[in-house]
């Protein structure tokens, strides 16, 4: 399991964070995932009119397994996406980089919609491409939003979503 240490440094009007993570533990060649996607971002948004709504989005997760020490449990992850409203139809979809503590890296590619605005974000991922250890991975999976959580800056977006699926390393 990958643990974080938070270490702060203090100076004259200075404060500093630094997060430094101890070696991930050996993760099965391949297998099952459930963890939970806890993301906060900002959002873009530009109306078109009262049936046409569309925008981007970047934001920074963390994952958290729902199984102790379970696959990608406390790796962190940055998105970038787009999503519209047309005619009441929600859909989504981007891509999100995810680091572990070895400094490895994998691609999300995710997708959903369409389907009514106002539901619980719903919607398939996978995951073709990284470095290291994730060098030749396939992934898919499924998540949908289990927690709306209020945005604590104008424009922003929290949220944290249940991830389910299969994996398999090179």
């Amino acid at each position: 399991m990958t643990r974080m240490t938070l270490q702060r440094l203090a100076g004259p009007g200075l404060v500093l964070t630094i997060c430094s993570a101890a070696a991930a533990a050996p993760m099965p060649r391949e297998g099952n995932f459930d963890f939970n996607y806890c993301v906060a971002g900002r959002s873009e948004v530009m109306q078109v009119s009262d049936q046409a709504i569309v925008g981007s989005s970047e934001g920074t997760a963390a994952i958290i397994s729902n199984i102790p020490g379970g696959p990608f449990d406390g790796q962190g992850s940055h998105c970038m996406g787009t999503w519209a409203v047309i005619d009441g139809q929600f859909s989504a979809s981007g891509y999100c980089v995810t680091l572990d503590a070895d400094g490895d890296k994998f691609l999300m590619d995710y997708k959903s919609g369409p389907y009514p605005a106002g539901q619980p974000e719903h919607g398939m991922w996978t995951a073709t491409s990284g470095s290291g250890k994730y060098q030749g991975v396939v992934a898919k999976g499924s998540y949908k939003a289990i927690v709306q959580v209020v945005p604590a800056v104008s424009g922003g977006f929290q949220s944290c979503n249940r991830n389910t699926g299969t994996y398999k390393l090179k």
